[in-house]
Parts: C-alpha cells; sequence; structure tokens
C-alpha cells in the first residue's frame, strides 16, 4: 500500500492486527513458559542454575536461527503459510513439554518451541507493513510492541497460580498452554490472509524484494541502521532475558520471597513494559518523531535493572522493576517505525530486516541465561545480574547512532528553510 493515508485501505486489516496481536503474546507464552514455575522444574530434573538456565534459554538459539531463515522462507514461499507453520509449531512444542519427564525431552520440546516462534518473525514485520499505510505505522507498531509483554505478563502472573491449581504439576500446565496456542494457531490458520498489492505498485509499501532479484536479506544486512537495530536489541534483550529468568529465583533465595510473590515482583516487569510500549509508540506517532522515545528511554532499563539488583526494599524493587519495564519497550515502537521508514523499504525487506535483527538478538538471549547460571554457580546471581546490566549500555548508544525518519523532523526542517 502506497498512500500515506488510509483511504482506500481494507477494513480486514484490523482483523490481521488482532491475529497478529495474539500471535505476539503466543510467542511470549512459547518463550517465557518454564521461567515463573522454574524452581520445581529443577527440583523434579536434578538440575542447577545453568541447567536451568539452558531450560529457558535453549529455544532462543533456535529462534535465532529460524528468526533468519524465516525471512528467506518467508520471500520464497508466503509469509502466510510461514506464520501458519510457525504458530502451529509453538503449539505443538508446547504441547508435547507436557509429556516430558527428562532434561533431553523438555529441551527437544524447547527447540521445536523456538523453531516455531522464528519462523513467525519474519511474517508479522510483512503482514504489518503490507496490510497497513505508513500513516498508520507508529500507531500499529505502538500496539504491535506491548504484545509480547502482555504476553510474558500472563505468563509470571497466571503459571504460578495454574501450577498449583493443576497440583503443582508443571506438565499439566504446559499441556493446557499448548491447547490455547494450538486455538490461536486454528485461528489464525483460517482467517489469516495475505495482503494482494496492486499489479505495478512500487515504492515504499510495495512487495518487492531486493532490485534485481536478489536477496532481500543480504541486502538489508548491509544496511548500516539495521545493524544498529540489531546491536540495540541484542543489548536490551541479554539483560532482560537473564532478568526475567533468574529474577524470580533470585528473590526466592536472597530476600526470602515466596514463589508466587517473585512470580508477582517479576510479573511488574512486563507489565510495565506493555504499558511502557504504548505510551513510547503514542509519543512517537503523536509528535511524529522518533529518536526522542528511543535512546533515552533505553537509558530507564539500565537504571531498573541496577536498582533491582542492589535495593533490598520490596518498595524500591518494585519501582526499578517499573523503569526496568518502560526502558524495555518504550523505545520499540519507533525502532520499529525507522526501519520501516528507511529509504527503499518494503514488506518484504521489512520481513528480512525483523527476522536478521531478531536472529543477532536471539542468539544473545541464548547465550545470557545459560552463561548467566553457569557462572552464577561461582560468583552468585547477585554479580551476574549486575554485570549483565551493562549490556543495555551498548543498546542505548546503538540507538543514538539511529536516524531520525519521522514526518515531525521533516515538517520543522521545512518551516526553517
Amino acid at each position: 500500500m502506497t498512500s500515506s493515508g488510509v483511504r482506500g485501505a481494507s477494513p480486514y486489516r484490523w482483523v490481521i492486527e488482532i491475529l497478529l496481536f495474539s500471535i505476539l503474546i503466543a510467542q511470549a507464552v512459547a518463550w517465557f513458559n518454564p521461567a515463573p514455575i522454574l524452581p520445581p522444574i529443577m527440583r523434579s530434573l536434578n538440575l542447577g542454575l545453568g541447567g536451568g538456565g539452558l531450560v529457558v534459554s535453549i529455544v532462543s538459539i533456535c529462534m535465532a536461527i529460524f528468526s533468519l531463515a524465516g525471512g528467506v522462507i518467508s520471500e520464497r514461499f508466503g509469509a502466510r503459510m510461514t506464520a501458519i507453520a510457525g504458530t502451529w509449531t509453538m503449539a505443538v512444542g508446547l504441547l508435547l513439554a507436557g509429556y516430558a519427564h527428562s532434561l533431553g525431552g523438555l529441551l527437544a520440546c524447547r527447540i521445536i518451541q523456538g523453531i516455531g516462534y522464528g519462523l513467525t518473525m519474519a511474517p508479522l514485520a510483512t503482514f504489518m507493513m503490507g496490510w497497513f499505510p505508513p500513516s498508520e505505522w507508529a500507531y500499529v507498531n505502538m500496539v504491535n510492541s506491548a504484545g509480547p509483554f502482555v504476553g510474558a505478563t500472563l505468563i509470571f502472573a497466571l503459571f504460578p497460580i495454574i501450577y498449583v491449581s493443576v497440583g503443582r504439576s508443571w506438565n499439566e500446565t504446559f499441556r493446557l498452554t499448548g491447547i490455547v496456542l494450538g486455538l490461536i494457531a486454528l485461528i489464525f490458520t483460517v482467517l489469516g490472509r495475505e495482503h494482494k498489492v496492486p499489479a505495478g505498485a512500487v515504492g515504499a509499501g510495495a512487495h518487492g524484494g531486493a532490485p534485481g532479484g536478489g536477496s532481500s536479506m543480504s541486502e538489508v544486512i548491509r544496511m548500516r541502521e539495521v545493524r544498529c537495530v540489531a546491536v540495540a536489541l541484542f543489548g536490551s534483550v541479554w539483560t532482560f532475558e537473564l532478568f526475567i529468568t533468574f529474577l524470580p529465583t533470585y528473590l526466592h533465595l536472597a530476600h526470602g520471597f515466596s514463589l508466587e510473590e517473585g512470580g508477582q515482583i517479576t510479573a511488574i516487569l512486563p507489565a510495565t513494559a506493555a504499558v511502557g510500549g504504548i505510551v513510547g509508540g503514542l509519543g512517537c506517532a503523536v509528535l511524529g518523531l522518533r529518536r526522542p522515545f528511543m535512546w533515552p528511554l533505553q537509558s530507564l532499563m539500565f537504571i531498573g535493572a541496577v536498582g533491582a539488583v542492589l535495593f533490598t526494599d520490596p518498595t524500591l524493587i518494585r519501582i526499578s522493576m517499573v523503569l526496568f519495564g518502560a526502558g524495555t519497550s518504550g523505545p520499540l515502537s519507533a525502532t520499529y517505525t525507522v526501519m520501516m521508514e528507511l529509504p527503499g523499504m518494503t514488506p518484504v525487506k521489512m520481513g528480512s530486516a525483523f527476522g536478521f535483527a531478531w536472529g543477532v538478538t536471539f542468539a544473545g538471549a541464548f547465550v545470557s541465561p545459560f552463561l548467566g547460571g553457569a557462572i552464577a554457580n561461582f560468583i552468585g546471581l547477585f554479580a551476574v545480574l549486575l554485570i549483565f546490566s551493562l549490556s543495555v549500555v551498548a543498546a542505548t548508544i546503538a540507538l543514538a547512532l539511529l536516524p531520525e525518519t519521522g514526518p515531525g523532523r521533516r515538517k520543522h526542517v521545512e518551516a526553517v528553510a
């Protein structure tokens, strides 16, 4: 779609948006589902912190590989078919985890979930950019950036409750959740449609790949701005993944919180992130500016991460979680919109760029909990959480290097001229 307005835009795009938001929630469920009930899983399988971290992080390396591959697969076979395959794979992996009774079996199921997650990354970006006109990108990114954090909030708030209600069986908890993801996959299979561009459509928003029929993936990797986004996401998720995995355990071991209390405090992080993503995205959309809502908000994440580790007062820990969450998601809408507004960007190339940036990010997400858990066996979780927070500084610098692409900046320049 090439018009900057909404005239002629299909009303079916809102059905698509509901489907995309549901898949974003499902992605978070597939990624973080062991974290809120990790201590009983570790006890059941006789795991240490390193093994527990591996249970969470193993999914990330598959997400990394298949986020990259998903961009190529989506370009060749279409976004719809790739997204359908990904959503069903996530559901099947989580359902099978309900029947795993060994570390090897559970890791195999987590690998299946990671493959499904990775396959859905590129199609989501292609769907969003293809169905919505440029004037709505910032607003839709605002909503979508909250989706994963809504899913993570539900996981940390509800999983301990479900776990207790089903007789403290983590297998049954996974089985029930796998059925829910299966319903999401079924609905998307029935209602998901790929946007059709009129013949001859060109320019921003067209569905073409790289000029001359080359690979969109190779083209976007050469773009400096896309590489900066990859570094920014990598640095942010490196810290986020470690905290979301081990903070409930840290609060339980260091401060004596119950498993439910630790999960509820940690749930503040994604809950605030969901709100922070909307607030940051709304400012980005209304003001027509991107940069003020990227690196300044990202810096809040570092402050919150350090505070969550250093403070012992529950109220101060909760406040730190609020800052952490706001800094995690606040820049996302503006960052995604900058990528879409780069010269020559199309839905297919956006899918490849999204897949590349998140592929790099998920590689770090794999290493973070596994490495952090292993190191924590020697120096403790306190030191690991504090040291790993430094990656947010790199993320903040990377965002500061991105250009201003919003219409607000262009209007200001025109007014001055």
